[in-house]
């Protein structure tokens, strides 16, 4: 129950900080506070979740970047309808000779995806291991509908770090500490019940039930 309790408040917490409670949710999260239950976190705890969301901005700033891209990627892939096959290589080749810039950006796009792949501290990358990462990403060589589901799902991967990285900070806002963040933040994953809910279900409520 007292673990139910702090997740409760934890997402008042959060919905106050990003402005999204209602009255009623507002004068619960009071109540908590006049009682002792809603408290910020020690300036420990503070330190520490101001330097953990420091460490995870560069991912998330390279995570909107790779959306962006993936965004022009897609949009070429829209103009350029690749077929895959040798026909469509070929003809891709004499297009390259012709100066497509579509088609140069494309490549630009894929080879930069590719080496995006490379881990860092795993090693050098040799020319083979460029050749494999090219084949996983997208590229002008694979069809209309491989590009389409290769963009879909890194789209989805990024905007996941762009998602948690945004709560997580909205979390310290509003708790203090980074303290039950995981927690809160796969609560929130799950789906919300219906609004007509009156109590917390077995595992909690959701951030949407307190918006």
């Amino acid at each position: 129950m007292a673990d139910q309790l702090k997740a409760r408040i934890a997402l008042l917490q959060i919905g106050e900080a990003q402005g999204k409670l209602k009255p009623e949710h507002k004068r619960e999260l009071d109540a908590y506070r006049a009682k002792g239950l809603a408290q910020a976190g020690s300036d420990s705890e503070r330190r520490q979740a101001q330097k953990a969301l420091l460490a995870e901005q560069q991912e998330a700033d390279a995570a909107s970047a790779n959306v962006a891209t993936l965004n022009e990627f897609e949009g070429i892939n829209n103009r350029l309808r690749p077929r895959g096959g040798l026909l469509d290589h070929a003809a891709h080749v004499v297009q390259g000779w012709m100066g497509n810039t579509d088609l140069a950006r494309l490549r630009a796009i894929t080879s930069k995806m590719a080496l995006q792949q490379h881990k860092p501290g795993s090693g050098p990358q040799s020319d083979r291991d460029l050749q494999v990462q090219q084949g996983i990403v997208g590229s002008e060589d694979k069809p209309y509908e491989a590009n389409k589901k290769f963009v879909e799902e890194q789209r989805r991967l990024n905007q996941s770090v762009i998602d948690k990285h945004q709560f997580r900070d909205s979390y310290v806002k509003a708790h203090g500490s980074l303290v039950g963040s995981d927690a809160a933040y796969a609560n929130k994953l799950r789906s919300a019940p219906p609004s007509t809910r009156k109590s917390p279900a077995a595992h909690g409520w959701t951030v949407e039930e307190v918006k």
